[in-house]
């Protein structure tokens, strides 16, 4: 017994090292052979197909992790954070009315953690559209608990969405007291910043994603923006320029830095750029407009080619 014990501890040992190290194929290895030697008292066995449903649910395989989950909570119907797991689960299959049920039920279970149930069920109407619902849940949250950051930052977006900007700058501000490094708070506080005509802000949010993510394609589209704004229309070209080699496939810096060379006289180099921008995503209203403005601007008749765009956009 004492040898089938241990060898329990050993799997169960490795298993965690395996997910500390972001191994979660090999976490759900070692979670399912410890499983297997049904050596485990319930509440144990609870936590460990707990865990097991979280590796499951990261590597994608989220109709497993919600059976995991399930077996979790009949071993142990008070177990709060399993509720909170399979809530995250049956949001990502977009099953809200599931989620926002087993998030509220964590809720109720587990009061220390109740912040994180609350962050979550506000994520889920927030989704839905529901931004009033969201931020009565962030506020619960940010109440409970007042040093999450998280909390103050999904209540911003909340708030921008709602169309509340000087709001949802102030809780990105928050949010970034609380944690200096959050790039994402740092980026969508420039964006509102942008959106007011408040450039200097705007890039000064950017340039401190930069510092602390320099492979940010986001961070050198946005400043790029900020730039082309300014009428600084060579330094949001670099910028854009340094978005593309950073991501090759995104369409959003060709359609920028298309626009920038426009206004900068290059208009081969524009209609290049604004092509493939369309190539890569056909759908972009923005990008099909701005390529048949600048070939007529630059004495081509486009009206065909912009027929043809324009099927795969939609009329709206």
């Amino acid at each position: 017994m004492a040898s089938a014990q241990a060898d329990v501890l050993d799997l169960l040992k490795a298993g965690l090292a395996a997910r500390n190290r972001d191994d979660f194929d090999g976490a759900i290895y070692y979670y399912t052979q410890a499983i297997d030697t049904g050596k485990l008292p319930p509440g144990y066995l609870a936590v460990v197909i707990n865990g097991r449903g979280v590796a499951y649910d990261i590597t994608g395989e989220t109709d497993k992790a919600i059976v995991d989950f399930d077996a979790a909570i009949r071993l142990k119907p008070d177990f709060g954070e399993a509720y909170i797991n399979r809530g995250l689960a049956w949001a990502k299959k977009h099953e809200h009315d599931r989620a926002i049920a087993d998030l509220t039920e964590a809720i109720h279970l587990d009061p220390e953690r109740a912040y994180l149930a609350l962050n979550d069920r506000g994520n889920v109407y927030e989704e839905n559209g529901n931004h009033s619902q969201a931020i009565e849940d962030y506020d619960q949250a940010i109440r409970t608990r007042p040093d999450y950051a998280a909390g103050y930052y999904n209540r911003a977006n909340a708030y921008s969405a709602a169309g509340d900007i000087d709001r949802a700058i102030a809780d990105f501000g928050t949010a970034i007291r609380l944690k200096a490094d959050f790039t994402d708070a740092y980026n969508n506080r420039g964006v509102l910043f942008l959106s007011k005509g408040e450039f200097d802000k705007a890039i000064s949010d950017f340039n401190r994603v930069m510092r602390f993510d320099p492979s940010s394609p986001v961070a050198f589209t946005n400043r790029g923006t900020a730039y082309m704004a300014t009428g600084e229309h060579d330094r949001a070209s670099l910028d854009f320029d340094q978005a593309i080699r950073l991501k090759p496939n995104g369409a959003a810096p060709y359609v920028n830095r298309g626009v920038a060379r426009f206004y900068s006289g290059q208009n081969g180099a524009a209609i290049d750029d604004l092509a493939a921008a369309v190539r890569l995503r056909p759908s972009d209203a923005y990008a099909v407009i701005w390529l048949h403005l600048v070939r007529e601007r630059s004495g081509k008749d486009d009206l065909r080619s912009l027929a043809v765009n324009a099927v795969n956009v939609d009329p709206r």
